[in-house]
């Protein structure tokens, strides 16, 4: 059996095509998308956004047809949790792509996102968390001797981020005001312990694909990575200098995250500082593949 998975979120597609029978990943991939941009105080997908996430689904089939899947399991996150034509959204797709989308709440985002992203790392005496930055939210999960112990979804992704600041173009005042408002929204984990911090996501990997300036991505490249504090520090202020014009003379940032990449390494580096820990480990995989190990579970039971 053969079954396709695909996250619609908030900055883009991502897809994975699974050979259950067989234990085999077949594909995976990802799509620029972006259905939460220009959403702002109105908390609506735009006719734009609509319009092209159903185009880049479209395409996505295409791709998928090559691998006769048994069934496309098909999730949104935050921004349809959140957007007010979120229901016209979903029916819209599924008339015009014959996909079902199903609406994750932030716990299972969150959860989802620590079974995927902690699979290769997690140490039963460490309490250990996974972190997923995304453009519309962003989850953490703790687990101690495979008991969660704390899951949270916050409203802080980089697109939002980047959107509710989008007037602030001088670097100081940017990363000044982000900050405040960052740390005005993380006053939950202030008081939470963290042992080992997995990261999972678009902002972790753009951080490790600066790190060893890679020009291009590819599946597993960066799967366990450390990543320190003090570099994170120093990619805050070298994109603070080079924003908002020049962050294309970065190697590794790809040009469709130049403009989302402040708001995640704030993001990044204040949670880093609130649970206390000096560095993070970066996993390639992450809520897709949290989903997928459920499903296998389910089909053994």
């Amino acid at each position: 059996m053969i079954v396709s998975f695909v996250d619609i979120g908030t900055n883009s597609i991502k897809y994975l095509v699974y050979d259950i029978t067989n234990s085999l990943l077949l594909k995976r991939g990802l799509i620029a998308n972006r259905i939460g941009e220009g959403m702002g105080a109105s908390e609506q997908f735009s006719r734009a956004s609509i319009n092209l996430c159903i185009k880049n689904l479209k395409h996505m089939q295409k791709e998928l047809e090559l691998f006769q899947s048994t069934k496309i399991l098909v999730y949104g996150t935050r921004a349809f949790r959140f957007g007010k034509n979120s229901q016209e959204f979903i029916e819209e797709v599924s008339l015009k792509t014959g996909l079902k989308i199903q609406v994750l709440t932030g716990e299972e985002e969150a959860r989802y996102s620590f079974l995927g992203g902690a699979t290769d790392f997690i140490q039963d005496n460490l309490i250990t968390g996974v972190l997923d930055i995304g453009g519309g939210s962003t989850e953490i999960c703790l687990v101690k001797e495979k008991t969660i112990i704390y899951k949270n979804s916050f409203s802080l992704g980089v697109v939002f981020l980047k959107e509710k600041f989008q007037t602030i173009t001088q670097s100081q005042e940017f990363v000044k005001q982000v900050s405040e408002y960052i740390y005005s929204q993380l006053k939950d984990l202030q008081n939470i312990r963290v042992e080992r911090l997995i990261c999972v996501g678009g902002t972790a990997t753009t951080f490790a694909s600066m790190t060893i300036k890679s020009e291009c991505y590819h599946s597993g490249q960066f799967h366990g990575m450390v990543i320190h504090k003090r570099d994170l520090e120093k990619y805050l202020s070298n994109i603070a200098e080079l924003f908002p014009d020049k962050l294309n003379q970065i190697v590794g940032l790809p040009k469709e995250r130049q403009d989302i990449i402040l708001p995640g390494v704030l993001l990044l580096l204040i949670i880093v500082n609130l649970c206390k820990i000096e560095e993070i480990i970066i996993s390639d995989k992450g809520l897709l593949f949290g989903i997928l190990s459920e499903f296998k579970k389910q089909l053994e039971s």
